[in-house]
């Protein structure tokens, strides 16, 4: 009987700790449930502001570029970079006398419409016939070329090689000038 009651004893006392372990269990289980739950919700929560987030620099950038300054900020920095599209040069005539120096009139002309330029280097070409190079001249005209602007030039004392039927003037390289008052 002893023996019995010990058993019993022990089958109870093993079934408490069974009960308990399972109840602990479920417990640390709800928590690990409730703590998933919570990090998911936070995540969420953080995907919610990101998306918000992206959808106010959208919007923040759509309004910039419709806003008339930045657009002209947008196409004086083009013309600025591409500035041989709006600077340009006509040739427009040209004298070799048998006596005297040869000179050459051109128009340098820049059809930009914000950006203003000084100091245009060119070179005068020489051509044959065939339109071969013969020789070059190169100068500077140290002059403002604002926006839409005309500068005619006169280049004197060059020398034309004896073969020339033709010459050109092509705009090398210009200098920004930032003075919106040009």
């Amino acid at each position: 009987m002893l023996r019995y009651v010990s058993s019993l004893a022990l089958s109870f006392l093993l079934s408490g700790f069974v009960w308990g372990c399972s109840q602990s269990s479920d417990e640390a289980e709800a928590r690990t449930r409730d703590s998933l739950e919570a990090v998911a919700s936070k995540a969420q929560a953080e995907a919610a502001e990101a998306r918000l987030q992206a959808e106010r620099i959208r919007a923040e950038e759509e309004a910039r570029r419709n806003d008339p300054s930045y657009q002209r900020q947008v196409l004086l920095e083009s013309e600025q970079k591409d500035w041989r599209q709006y600077v340009t040069a006509t040739d427009t005539e040209w004298k070799n006398p048998f006596f005297g120096a040869a000179y050459a009139k051109a128009v340098i002309i820049n059809t930009a419409t914000l950006a203003s330029f000084k100091d245009v280097e060119f070179e005068v070409r020489f051509l044959s016939k065939t339109g071969a190079i013969l020789g070059r001249s190169k100068r500077v005209l140290y002059e403002f070329l604002a926006p839409g602007s005309q500068v005619p030039v006169k280049i004197e004392d060059l020398k034309v090689p004896s073969a020339a039927a033709d010459f050109k003037i092509v705009v090398t390289k210009v200098s920004r000038y930032d003075d919106p008052g040009c």
